[in-house]
Protein backbone atom coordinates (compact mmCIF):
# COMPACT_ATOMS: atom_id res chain seq x y z
CA UNK A 1 0.00 0.00 0.00
CA UNK A 2 1.37 3.36 -0.99
CA UNK A 3 -0.67 5.56 1.35
CA UNK A 4 2.32 6.58 3.43
CA UNK A 5 4.45 7.14 0.33
CA UNK A 6 1.79 9.44 -1.12
CA UNK A 7 0.78 11.20 2.11
CA UNK A 8 3.00 14.19 1.32
CA UNK A 9 1.44 14.40 -2.16
CA UNK A 10 -2.04 14.37 -0.63
CA UNK A 11 -1.13 17.14 1.78
CA UNK A 12 0.24 19.27 -1.05
CA UNK A 13 -2.92 19.05 -3.16
CA UNK A 14 -4.92 22.19 -2.56
CA UNK A 15 -8.38 22.51 -3.95
CA UNK A 16 -8.94 25.33 -6.42
CA UNK A 17 -12.00 26.96 -7.89
CA UNK A 18 -10.34 27.11 -11.30
CA UNK A 19 -11.20 24.60 -13.99
CA UNK A 20 -8.25 22.24 -13.80
CA UNK A 21 -6.56 19.70 -16.02
CA UNK A 22 -4.37 17.18 -14.24
CA UNK A 23 -1.19 15.92 -15.90
CA UNK A 24 0.53 12.97 -14.34
CA UNK A 25 3.27 10.39 -14.73
CA UNK A 26 2.87 6.88 -13.36
CA UNK A 27 5.82 4.97 -11.90
CA UNK A 28 8.43 3.99 -14.49
CA UNK A 29 12.08 2.98 -14.73
CA UNK A 30 13.08 6.67 -14.45
CA UNK A 31 12.20 6.76 -10.78
CA UNK A 32 13.04 10.06 -9.17
CA UNK A 33 13.79 11.98 -12.39
CA UNK A 34 11.87 15.17 -13.14
CA UNK A 35 9.60 14.70 -16.16
CA UNK A 36 10.64 17.22 -18.80
CA UNK A 37 7.48 16.56 -20.83
CA UNK A 38 5.20 17.53 -17.93
CA UNK A 39 7.19 20.72 -17.36
CA UNK A 40 6.87 21.82 -20.98
CA UNK A 41 3.19 20.94 -21.28
CA UNK A 42 2.30 22.84 -18.11
CA UNK A 43 4.33 25.87 -19.17
CA UNK A 44 2.73 26.03 -22.63
CA UNK A 45 -0.78 25.58 -21.26
CA UNK A 46 -0.18 28.21 -18.57
CA UNK A 47 1.08 30.61 -21.23
CA UNK A 48 -2.32 30.29 -22.94
CA UNK A 49 -4.28 30.84 -19.73
CA UNK A 50 -5.13 27.25 -18.79
CA UNK A 51 -4.81 25.92 -15.25
CA UNK A 52 -2.85 22.67 -15.17
CA UNK A 53 -1.76 20.70 -12.13
CA UNK A 54 1.07 18.16 -12.48
CA UNK A 55 1.31 15.10 -10.25
CA UNK A 56 4.24 12.71 -10.39
CA UNK A 57 3.70 9.30 -8.83
CA UNK A 58 7.08 8.05 -9.94
CA UNK A 59 8.13 7.10 -6.44
CA UNK A 60 7.60 3.37 -6.18
CA UNK A 61 8.90 0.41 -8.15
CA UNK A 62 6.38 -1.16 -10.52
CA UNK A 63 6.41 -4.56 -8.88
CA UNK A 64 5.08 -3.22 -5.59
CA UNK A 65 1.86 -1.70 -6.90
CA UNK A 66 -1.56 -3.20 -6.12
CA UNK A 67 -5.15 -2.46 -7.09
CA UNK A 68 -5.44 -0.42 -3.90
CA UNK A 69 -2.52 1.71 -5.06
CA UNK A 70 -4.13 2.32 -8.46
CA UNK A 71 -7.35 3.37 -6.74
CA UNK A 72 -5.40 5.68 -4.42
CA UNK A 73 -3.69 7.37 -7.37
CA UNK A 74 -7.06 7.83 -9.09
CA UNK A 75 -8.55 9.29 -5.89
CA UNK A 76 -5.68 11.76 -5.55
CA UNK A 77 -6.26 12.93 -9.12
CA UNK A 78 -9.99 13.37 -8.51
CA UNK A 79 -9.33 15.62 -5.49
CA UNK A 80 -8.80 18.36 -8.10
CA UNK A 81 -12.20 17.73 -9.74
CA UNK A 82 -10.46 17.90 -13.15
CA UNK A 83 -12.34 18.33 -16.40
CA UNK A 84 -9.67 16.24 -18.14
CA UNK A 85 -6.68 14.10 -17.15
CA UNK A 86 -3.50 13.63 -19.20
CA UNK A 87 -0.87 10.91 -18.83
CA UNK A 88 2.64 10.83 -20.27
CA UNK A 89 3.49 7.20 -20.91
CA UNK A 90 6.53 5.11 -21.61
CA UNK A 91 6.75 1.40 -22.27
CA UNK A 92 7.45 0.62 -18.61
CA UNK A 93 4.65 2.82 -17.27
CA UNK A 94 1.91 1.85 -19.74
CA UNK A 95 0.34 -0.95 -17.71
CA UNK A 96 0.23 1.17 -14.55
CA UNK A 97 -1.28 4.07 -16.49
CA UNK A 98 -4.01 1.83 -17.88
CA UNK A 99 -4.90 0.61 -14.40
CA UNK A 100 -5.20 4.15 -13.03
CA UNK A 101 -7.19 5.27 -16.08
CA UNK A 102 -9.55 2.32 -15.61
CA UNK A 103 -10.29 3.42 -12.04
CA UNK A 104 -10.89 6.99 -13.21
CA UNK A 105 -13.32 5.83 -15.90
CA UNK A 106 -15.11 3.58 -13.43
CA UNK A 107 -15.68 6.57 -11.12
CA UNK A 108 -16.43 9.19 -13.83
CA UNK A 109 -17.12 7.47 -17.20
CA UNK A 110 -17.36 10.82 -19.04
CA UNK A 111 -14.00 12.17 -17.81
CA UNK A 112 -11.81 12.80 -20.91
CA UNK A 113 -8.50 10.95 -20.63
CA UNK A 114 -5.55 12.01 -22.79
CA UNK A 115 -2.42 9.94 -23.44
CA UNK A 116 0.87 11.24 -24.79
CA UNK A 117 4.45 10.04 -24.84
CA UNK A 118 6.80 7.90 -26.93
CA UNK A 119 5.01 4.60 -26.30
CA UNK A 120 2.11 5.80 -28.48
CA UNK A 121 4.34 5.50 -31.52
CA UNK A 122 4.18 1.75 -31.16
CA UNK A 123 1.20 0.74 -33.36
CA UNK A 124 0.61 -2.29 -31.15
CA UNK A 125 -0.04 0.05 -28.23
CA UNK A 126 -2.50 2.16 -30.21
CA UNK A 127 -4.46 -0.98 -31.10
CA UNK A 128 -4.84 -2.21 -27.53
CA UNK A 129 -8.47 -2.42 -26.43
CA UNK A 130 -7.66 -1.72 -22.76
CA UNK A 131 -6.14 1.77 -23.11
CA UNK A 132 -9.11 3.58 -21.49
CA UNK A 133 -8.03 6.71 -23.41
CA UNK A 134 -10.21 9.14 -25.34
CA UNK A 135 -7.45 11.16 -27.05
CA UNK A 136 -3.89 10.28 -28.08
CA UNK A 137 -1.35 13.06 -28.59
CA UNK A 138 1.27 11.97 -31.13
CA UNK A 139 4.60 13.64 -31.82
CA UNK A 140 5.68 16.82 -30.05
CA UNK A 141 2.78 17.55 -27.77
CA UNK A 142 2.90 21.19 -26.72
CA UNK A 143 0.76 22.74 -29.49
CA UNK A 144 -1.51 19.71 -29.76
CA UNK A 145 -2.18 19.67 -26.01
CA UNK A 146 -3.03 23.38 -25.95
CA UNK A 147 -5.43 22.98 -28.89
CA UNK A 148 -7.08 20.01 -27.16
CA UNK A 149 -7.68 22.21 -24.12
CA UNK A 150 -9.13 24.90 -26.36
CA UNK A 151 -11.58 22.38 -27.82
CA UNK A 152 -12.50 21.03 -24.38
CA UNK A 153 -13.35 24.58 -23.32
CA UNK A 154 -15.32 25.47 -26.45
CA UNK A 155 -19.10 25.27 -26.77
CA UNK A 156 -18.90 22.78 -29.64
CA UNK A 157 -15.66 20.77 -29.40
CA UNK A 158 -14.37 19.36 -32.67
CA UNK A 159 -11.18 17.43 -32.12
CA UNK A 160 -10.86 16.68 -35.82
CA UNK A 161 -9.54 20.23 -36.18
CA UNK A 162 -6.49 19.34 -34.05
CA UNK A 163 -3.46 17.98 -35.90
CA UNK A 164 -1.39 15.18 -34.43
CA UNK A 165 -4.30 13.66 -32.49
CA UNK A 166 -5.86 10.23 -32.18
CA UNK A 167 -9.58 10.40 -31.38
CA UNK A 168 -11.46 7.43 -29.95
CA UNK A 169 -14.21 6.42 -32.35
CA UNK A 170 -16.70 6.48 -29.49
CA UNK A 171 -16.11 10.25 -29.33
CA UNK A 172 -18.02 10.48 -32.64
CA UNK A 173 -21.15 8.83 -31.26
CA UNK A 174 -23.04 12.11 -31.14
CA UNK A 175 -22.44 12.76 -34.83
CA UNK A 176 -25.19 11.75 -37.20
CA UNK A 177 -23.02 9.48 -39.32
CA UNK A 178 -21.43 7.66 -36.39
CA UNK A 179 -23.71 4.66 -36.80
CA UNK A 180 -21.58 3.61 -39.76
CA UNK A 181 -18.22 2.36 -38.39
CA UNK A 182 -16.61 2.65 -41.83
CA UNK A 183 -17.33 6.35 -42.32
CA UNK A 184 -14.29 8.53 -43.04
CA UNK A 185 -14.62 11.89 -41.34
CA UNK A 186 -13.10 14.98 -42.89
CA UNK A 187 -9.51 15.61 -41.70
CA UNK A 188 -9.00 11.94 -40.74
CA UNK A 189 -5.58 10.90 -42.04
CA UNK A 190 -5.45 7.31 -40.76
CA UNK A 191 -7.58 4.95 -38.66
CA UNK A 192 -7.41 1.72 -36.75
CA UNK A 193 -10.19 -0.23 -35.03
CA UNK A 194 -10.32 2.14 -32.08
CA UNK A 195 -9.06 5.58 -33.12
CA UNK A 196 -9.21 8.07 -35.97
CA UNK A 197 -5.97 10.01 -36.46
CA UNK A 198 -5.75 13.53 -37.78
CA UNK A 199 -2.98 14.84 -40.01
CA UNK A 200 0.58 14.65 -38.68
CA UNK A 201 1.63 17.86 -36.92
CA UNK A 202 4.92 19.34 -38.05
CA UNK A 203 7.46 19.66 -35.22
CA UNK A 204 8.22 23.00 -33.61
CA UNK A 205 10.88 24.73 -35.70
CA UNK A 206 11.79 27.51 -33.26
CA UNK A 207 12.60 25.83 -29.96
CA UNK A 208 13.52 29.21 -28.43
CA UNK A 209 9.83 30.09 -28.68
CA UNK A 210 8.94 27.47 -26.06
CA UNK A 211 8.66 28.71 -22.48
CA UNK A 212 10.99 27.22 -19.89
CA UNK A 213 9.62 24.03 -18.30
CA UNK A 214 7.38 24.73 -15.32
CA UNK A 215 8.21 22.45 -12.38
CA UNK A 216 6.39 24.59 -9.83
CA UNK A 217 4.14 21.68 -8.83
CA UNK A 218 7.15 19.61 -7.75
CA UNK A 219 9.40 19.86 -4.72
CA UNK A 220 12.80 19.73 -6.40
CA UNK A 221 14.40 18.41 -3.24
CA UNK A 222 12.35 15.22 -3.57
CA UNK A 223 14.01 14.37 -6.90
CA UNK A 224 17.43 13.26 -8.04
CA UNK A 225 19.97 16.05 -8.04
CA UNK A 226 20.22 15.70 -11.83
CA UNK A 227 17.93 18.10 -13.70
CA UNK A 228 16.78 17.17 -17.22
CA UNK A 229 17.34 19.83 -19.89
CA UNK A 230 16.73 19.94 -23.64
CA UNK A 231 19.27 21.44 -26.06
CA UNK A 232 17.68 20.15 -29.26
CA UNK A 233 15.08 17.90 -30.83
CA UNK A 234 15.47 15.49 -33.70
CA UNK A 235 18.77 14.05 -34.80
CA UNK A 236 21.38 14.97 -37.43
CA UNK A 237 21.75 11.27 -38.19
CA UNK A 238 19.48 8.91 -40.07
CA UNK A 239 20.30 5.51 -38.59
CA UNK A 240 18.46 2.63 -40.22
CA UNK A 241 17.41 1.04 -36.90
CA UNK A 242 16.16 4.24 -35.26
CA UNK A 243 12.57 5.45 -34.83
CA UNK A 244 13.49 8.98 -33.70
CA UNK A 245 11.88 10.42 -36.83
CA UNK A 246 8.74 8.47 -36.05
CA UNK A 247 8.42 10.40 -32.77
CA UNK A 248 9.85 13.82 -33.65
CA UNK A 249 9.72 14.06 -37.44
CA UNK A 250 12.58 14.66 -39.84
CA UNK A 251 15.29 17.20 -39.24
CA UNK A 252 17.42 18.47 -36.39
CA UNK A 253 16.55 21.66 -34.50
CA UNK A 254 18.44 23.23 -31.62
CA UNK A 255 17.91 26.07 -29.19
CA UNK A 256 20.26 29.01 -29.15
CA UNK A 257 23.12 28.97 -26.67
CA UNK A 258 21.72 32.05 -24.92
CA UNK A 259 18.32 30.43 -24.50
CA UNK A 260 19.81 27.27 -23.01
CA UNK A 261 22.07 29.27 -20.73
CA UNK A 262 19.11 31.27 -19.41
CA UNK A 263 17.52 27.99 -18.31
CA UNK A 264 20.74 26.80 -16.68
CA UNK A 265 20.93 30.14 -14.85
CA UNK A 266 17.36 29.68 -13.60
CA UNK A 267 18.11 26.25 -12.16
CA UNK A 268 21.45 27.44 -10.81
CA UNK A 269 19.60 30.07 -8.76
CA UNK A 270 17.53 27.22 -7.28
CA UNK A 271 20.64 25.33 -6.24
CA UNK A 272 20.60 22.81 -9.09
CA UNK A 273 24.11 22.02 -10.33
CA UNK A 274 23.84 18.76 -12.26
CA UNK A 275 22.14 18.40 -15.67
CA UNK A 276 21.22 15.54 -17.95
CA UNK A 277 20.79 16.65 -21.57
CA UNK A 278 17.76 14.77 -22.92
CA UNK A 279 18.82 14.93 -26.58
CA UNK A 280 19.68 12.37 -29.20
CA UNK A 281 22.88 14.34 -29.89
CA UNK A 282 23.91 17.20 -27.62
CA UNK A 283 26.78 17.91 -30.05
CA UNK A 284 24.52 18.08 -33.10
CA UNK A 285 25.41 21.76 -33.54
CA UNK A 286 29.12 22.41 -32.86
CA UNK A 287 28.55 26.17 -33.19
CA UNK A 288 25.83 26.25 -30.54
CA UNK A 289 27.80 23.94 -28.24
CA UNK A 290 30.92 26.09 -28.54
CA UNK A 291 28.94 29.25 -27.70
CA UNK A 292 27.23 27.56 -24.77
CA UNK A 293 30.54 26.39 -23.31
CA UNK A 294 31.87 29.96 -23.56
CA UNK A 295 28.83 31.29 -21.69
CA UNK A 296 29.14 28.71 -18.92
CA UNK A 297 32.89 29.23 -18.51
CA UNK A 298 32.52 33.03 -18.46
CA UNK A 299 29.80 32.79 -15.79
CA UNK A 300 32.03 30.90 -13.41
CA UNK A 301 29.27 28.36 -12.77
CA UNK A 302 30.53 25.05 -11.41
CA UNK A 303 28.08 22.62 -12.94
CA UNK A 304 28.02 19.05 -14.24
CA UNK A 305 26.56 17.99 -17.59
CA UNK A 306 26.08 14.64 -19.31
CA UNK A 307 24.04 13.21 -22.15
CA UNK A 308 24.03 11.47 -25.52
CA UNK A 309 26.51 12.58 -28.19
CA UNK A 310 27.33 11.54 -31.73
CA UNK A 311 30.73 10.17 -32.68
CA UNK A 312 31.69 13.21 -34.78
CA UNK A 313 35.18 14.37 -35.76
CA UNK A 314 34.16 17.99 -35.17
CA UNK A 315 33.73 17.24 -31.46
CA UNK A 316 37.41 16.42 -30.89
CA UNK A 317 38.60 20.04 -30.79
CA UNK A 318 35.69 21.02 -28.53
CA UNK A 319 36.38 18.42 -25.85
CA UNK A 320 38.79 20.48 -23.65
CA UNK A 321 36.34 23.39 -23.62
CA UNK A 322 33.43 21.03 -22.90
CA UNK A 323 35.31 19.65 -19.90
CA UNK A 324 36.03 23.17 -18.64
CA UNK A 325 32.31 23.97 -18.96
CA UNK A 326 31.34 20.98 -16.82
CA UNK A 327 30.73 18.06 -19.18
CA UNK A 328 31.89 15.05 -17.20
CA UNK A 329 30.48 12.15 -19.24
CA UNK A 330 29.34 11.55 -22.83
CA UNK A 331 27.22 8.65 -24.03
CA UNK A 332 28.20 7.64 -27.55
CA UNK A 333 26.19 5.36 -29.81
CA UNK A 334 28.90 3.15 -31.34
CA UNK A 335 26.49 0.23 -31.94
CA UNK A 336 29.04 -1.93 -33.80
CA UNK A 337 32.74 -1.98 -34.65
CA UNK A 338 32.25 -3.66 -38.00
CA UNK A 339 32.67 -1.12 -40.84
CA UNK A 340 30.28 -3.06 -43.04
CA UNK A 341 27.58 -3.16 -40.35
CA UNK A 342 28.09 0.53 -39.51
CA UNK A 343 27.72 1.41 -43.18
CA UNK A 344 24.56 -0.69 -43.32
CA UNK A 345 23.27 1.19 -40.28
CA UNK A 346 23.88 4.51 -42.11
CA UNK A 347 26.52 5.42 -39.54
CA UNK A 348 30.13 6.58 -39.85
CA UNK A 349 32.25 3.46 -40.62
CA UNK A 350 35.59 5.21 -39.95
CA UNK A 351 36.86 3.28 -36.93
CA UNK A 352 40.15 5.22 -36.94
CA UNK A 353 38.32 8.49 -36.29
CA UNK A 354 36.04 6.79 -33.76
CA UNK A 355 39.07 5.48 -31.88
CA UNK A 356 40.66 8.96 -31.91
CA UNK A 357 37.48 10.49 -30.53
CA UNK A 358 37.20 7.95 -27.71
CA UNK A 359 40.84 8.51 -26.77
CA UNK A 360 40.49 12.32 -26.98
CA UNK A 361 37.37 12.24 -24.80
CA UNK A 362 39.13 10.19 -22.14
CA UNK A 363 42.26 12.36 -22.29
CA UNK A 364 40.11 15.48 -21.83
CA UNK A 365 38.94 13.99 -18.54
CA UNK A 366 35.43 13.19 -19.77
CA UNK A 367 33.98 9.77 -19.01
CA UNK A 368 32.52 7.66 -21.82
CA UNK A 369 29.60 5.27 -22.01
CA UNK A 370 29.16 3.28 -25.23
CA UNK A 371 25.91 1.95 -26.63
CA UNK A 372 26.06 -1.29 -28.60
CA UNK A 373 23.37 -2.91 -30.73
CA UNK A 374 23.90 -6.63 -31.27
CA UNK A 375 22.45 -8.90 -33.96
CA UNK A 376 21.76 -6.41 -36.73
CA UNK A 377 20.38 -8.42 -39.69
CA UNK A 378 23.63 -8.15 -41.67
CA UNK A 379 25.89 -8.89 -38.67
CA UNK A 380 27.87 -12.06 -39.30
CA UNK A 381 29.97 -13.92 -36.76
CA UNK A 382 33.05 -12.18 -38.20
CA UNK A 383 31.35 -8.78 -37.75
CA UNK A 384 30.53 -9.61 -34.15
CA UNK A 385 34.13 -10.65 -33.51
CA UNK A 386 35.32 -7.29 -34.88
CA UNK A 387 33.13 -5.59 -32.27
CA UNK A 388 34.54 -7.77 -29.50
CA UNK A 389 38.10 -7.01 -30.65
CA UNK A 390 37.47 -3.25 -30.77
CA UNK A 391 35.80 -3.49 -27.38
CA UNK A 392 38.91 -5.02 -25.88
CA UNK A 393 41.47 -2.86 -27.71
CA UNK A 394 39.80 0.38 -26.54
CA UNK A 395 38.82 -0.75 -23.05
CA UNK A 396 40.86 2.02 -21.43
CA UNK A 397 38.82 4.76 -23.07
CA UNK A 398 35.31 4.07 -21.76
CA UNK A 399 33.72 3.42 -18.38
CA UNK A 400 30.34 1.82 -19.04
CA UNK A 401 28.49 0.08 -21.83
CA UNK A 402 24.85 -0.46 -22.65
CA UNK A 403 23.83 -3.44 -24.77
CA UNK A 404 20.57 -3.86 -26.66
CA UNK A 405 19.22 -6.27 -29.24
CA UNK A 406 18.36 -5.05 -32.73
CA UNK A 407 14.60 -4.98 -33.17
CA UNK A 408 12.50 -4.45 -36.26
CA UNK A 409 9.84 -1.96 -35.18
CA UNK A 410 6.48 -2.63 -36.79
CA UNK A 411 5.71 -0.23 -39.63
CA UNK A 412 3.58 2.68 -38.54
CA UNK A 413 1.09 3.77 -41.21
CA UNK A 414 0.69 7.13 -39.47
CA UNK A 415 4.32 8.19 -39.25
CA UNK A 416 7.76 7.78 -40.82
CA UNK A 417 8.61 4.06 -40.78
CA UNK A 418 11.79 2.52 -39.43
CA UNK A 419 14.08 2.10 -42.45
CA UNK A 420 15.18 -1.35 -41.35
CA UNK A 421 11.63 -2.68 -41.06
CA UNK A 422 10.61 -1.14 -44.37
CA UNK A 423 13.59 -2.81 -46.14
CA UNK A 424 13.58 -6.13 -44.29
CA UNK A 425 13.21 -8.16 -47.48
CA UNK A 426 16.67 -6.97 -48.59
CA UNK A 427 18.09 -8.80 -45.55
CA UNK A 428 16.13 -12.00 -46.14
CA UNK A 429 14.15 -11.44 -42.95
CA UNK A 430 11.45 -13.94 -42.04
CA UNK A 431 9.20 -14.10 -38.99
CA UNK A 432 8.47 -16.82 -36.48
CA UNK A 433 6.63 -16.48 -33.15
CA UNK A 434 6.56 -12.67 -33.64
CA UNK A 435 10.36 -12.45 -33.86
CA UNK A 436 12.49 -12.04 -36.96
CA UNK A 437 15.33 -14.23 -38.16
CA UNK A 438 17.49 -14.64 -41.26
CA UNK A 439 20.63 -16.48 -42.38
CA UNK A 440 22.75 -14.48 -39.89
CA UNK A 441 20.56 -14.15 -36.81
CA UNK A 442 18.11 -16.30 -34.86
CA UNK A 443 17.24 -16.61 -31.16
CA UNK A 444 20.12 -18.95 -30.44
CA UNK A 445 22.59 -16.52 -32.05
CA UNK A 446 21.09 -13.59 -30.12
CA UNK A 447 21.45 -15.26 -26.77
CA UNK A 448 24.94 -16.51 -27.54
CA UNK A 449 26.22 -13.08 -28.60
CA UNK A 450 24.66 -11.28 -25.64
CA UNK A 451 26.25 -13.74 -23.19
CA UNK A 452 29.65 -13.56 -24.91
CA UNK A 453 29.54 -9.77 -24.92
CA UNK A 454 28.83 -9.69 -21.21
CA UNK A 455 31.56 -12.25 -20.56
CA UNK A 456 34.01 -10.00 -22.44
CA UNK A 457 32.91 -6.99 -20.37
CA UNK A 458 33.65 -8.92 -17.18
CA UNK A 459 36.96 -10.17 -18.56
CA UNK A 460 38.30 -6.71 -19.38
CA UNK A 461 36.81 -5.29 -16.19
CA UNK A 462 34.59 -2.64 -17.68
CA UNK A 463 32.92 -0.82 -14.83
CA UNK A 464 29.47 -2.32 -14.37
CA UNK A 465 27.91 0.86 -13.01
CA UNK A 466 24.24 1.72 -12.72
CA UNK A 467 24.10 2.52 -16.44
CA UNK A 468 25.12 -1.06 -17.26
CA UNK A 469 22.02 -3.24 -17.66
CA UNK A 470 22.03 -6.73 -16.21
CA UNK A 471 22.23 -9.76 -18.43
CA UNK A 472 18.75 -10.66 -17.19
CA UNK A 473 17.28 -7.29 -18.27
CA UNK A 474 18.84 -7.60 -21.72
CA UNK A 475 17.36 -11.05 -22.09
CA UNK A 476 14.00 -9.67 -20.99
CA UNK A 477 14.27 -7.08 -23.76
CA UNK A 478 14.91 -9.94 -26.17
CA UNK A 479 11.71 -11.59 -24.93
CA UNK A 480 9.88 -8.25 -25.43
CA UNK A 481 10.99 -8.12 -29.07
CA UNK A 482 9.86 -11.70 -29.51
CA UNK A 483 6.37 -10.82 -28.23
CA UNK A 484 5.89 -7.49 -29.98
CA UNK A 485 8.16 -7.50 -32.96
Amino acid sequence: MLFHSFRRIMESLKRTSERTVVLMACPSIEKGMLKLSLGYLKACAKQKGFHVRCIDFDSKSLGELTQSDYQLMADLILRHTPYAVGFTIYRHSLDTTQQVAAHLKKTIPTLPIIYGGPELHNPYTRNRTDLHADLLVLGEGEDTFVEVLEELNSERPNFLRVKGLGIAKRMHQNQSSSSNPNVRFENVYESNQLFDFTEFREPCKDLDSLPLPDFSDFRLADYQSVTPIMFSRGCPGNCSFCVEQNCLGRGYRCRSAKNIFSEITHYYSLGRRSFYVRDSALNGSPKMLNELCDLIISSGYKIFLTGNAQLRRSTIELLPKMRAAGFYKLQYGLESASPSVLKDMHKNPDLTTIGRLLRATAEAGIGVMLYFILCYPSETEADFQQTLDFFQENAGFFDDIYVSICGLIAEDPYRIPQYLHAHQSAYGVQWSAANWYNHNVDDEVRRSRVRRFYDKAVEIQVSLGKTFPSLESTMNDLDHYRREG
